[in-house]
């Protein structure tokens, strides 16, 4: 098929999207978009307190409270301030040193865990989640999806977060077990929570949905015109490269012939 495909002009990352191998054995050129990881860090930190607040001042339900016409016949809906509060944040690498500094401009404390203990920074730091989770008013996730971050955050974890606490992942379904947290929202034994990330994307679980204390976007951590218009421009930069004979921007290298 396609026998005088030369380029294939990847639109984002091309890890999981094309067999390299296969491209490479035709003298295909394979390319994608790259853009500057902590441009694209900034903008998950800023999606991570967005769903901190929302969730937190119930911006969702009350947008809701409104657009059904209860507001002339009923109160709002009061939810909680994020200044005093503490904030756990699991995994303090860019993300979750941007999640840090705006949670502090809110006036929040800052803890976190990981597998190590980082020398740059005087946030308290916690070897043990559980013990973070049941110090923390909230939770956000933004550390990396490994075999030992799989179900990190458990039923256990959930619990010791409690019935005040809220939870925000940023980061990969698979690090939260996604029955304990069903579980655990279903029984108001945490207080709501704020996903970008799904276990098993793009299908949501129906119970999630349901639930008003949850507020649900699908996977937009870094999905913003600036950064969708960036990829744009060296996809074409690269086709139009191609096509007149001169090298490609932004090569996959192991596609290269």
């Amino acid at each position: 098929m396609l026998p005088k495909l030369e380029i294939i002009a990847n639109f984002g990352s091309v890890i999981g999207n094309i067999d390299l191998a296969a491209a490479k054995e035709r003298g295909v050129v394979v390319t994608n978009t790259p853009v500057d990881p902590a441009f694209v860090m900034e903008n998950v930190a800023d999606l991570a307190m967005g769903l901190l607040i929302g969730v937190m001042r119930r911006l969702h339900e009350n947008d809701r409270f409104v657009r059904a016409g209860k507001w002339p016949r009923e109160a709002s809906l009061v939810g909680r301030g994020l200044g005093g509060k503490t904030c756990g944040i699991v995994g303090l690498g860019r993300i979750g040193r941007g999640v840090a500094k705006r949670a502090e401009a809110c006036g929040m404390s800052i803890c976190y865990h990981g597998p190590h203990q980082k020398q740059d920074v005087t946030y308290q730091y916690y070897p043990d989640l559980e013990d973070m989770a049941r110090q923390s008013d909230c939770l956000v996730i933004a550390c990396r999806a490994t075999p030992a971050t799989r179900k990190l955050v458990d039923a256990k974890i959930l619990d010791a977060l409690g019935p005040e606490g809220y939870l925000v992942n940023v980061a990969r379904g698979s690090i939260i077990d996604e029955q304990a947290l069903l579980g655990a929202l279903k029984s108001r034994r945490i207080a709501g929570a704020g996903l970008d990330v799904f276990w098993d994307e793009p299908r949501v679980p129906a119970e999630l949905m349901e639930m008003e204390h949850v507020v649900i976007v699908p996977h937009i951590g870094s999905a913003i015109r600036e950064i969708r218009e960036e990829r744009g421009r060296k996809l074409l930069a690269n086709l139009r490269a191609r096509f007149a004979g001169k090298p490609v921007l932004t090569p996959v290298e192991s596609s290269l012939a």
